[in-house]
C-alpha cells in the first residue's frame, strides 16, 4: 500500500470522523462518506461516496481511505456495500481480498458472517 507520491506525509495519515461518519485524511480535504445500517441480521457499512480533491489526485488517497473503511469492518464484524463506484469498479478489482467482507442480499461472504454482535 505504498505509493511513489510523496505529499509530505502528512495526508496520507486516515482518521474516523465520527459526527459526519466518514474517514478522511488529516486535512480533511479527502474523504469516504460511509452509513451504517441493518440488513436483516447482518450490521453493515455503505461506503457511499469517496472525494480526494484534484490538488491531491494520484497519491493513493481513495485507495487509502477505502483500506481504512475495510479494516474498520474487519475488525468491528461488519459487512461491506460498496455503492460507490469508485469502491466498487476500481477498489475492490485491484483488492480482490476484500471481496470477503462485501454484503451481498442472498448471502453473507466469508469470516464476516457472524456480524450480529457489533456495530
Amino acid at each position: 500500500m505504498g505509493g511513489s507520491g510523496d505529499d509530505g506525509g502528512t495526508a496520507m495519515k486516515i482518521v474516523w470522523n465520527e459526527n459526519q461518519q466518514r474517514f478522511e485524511t488529516e486535512d480533511k480535504k479527502a474523504y469516504l462518506e460511509c452509513v451504517f445500517k441493518v440488513e436483516g441480521t447482518h450490521h453493515v457499512i455503505d461506503l457511499i461516496h469517496t472525494y480526494v480533491p484534484p490538488s491531491k489526485r494520484g497519491l493513493g488517497l481513495a485507495s487509502h481511505l477505502c483500506v481504512a473503511a475495510f479494516n474498520h469492518a474487519r475488525t468491528h464484524s461488519l459487512l461491506v456495500s460498496p455503492t460507490c463506484s469508485y469502491v466498487s469498479e476500481t477498489f475492490l478489482p485491484r483488492n480482490p481480498s476484500c471481496l470477503t467482507f462485501v454484503y451481498k442480499e442472498d448471502t453473507a461472504l466469508g469470516e464476516t458472517a457472524d456480524v450480529h454482535s457489533k456495530i
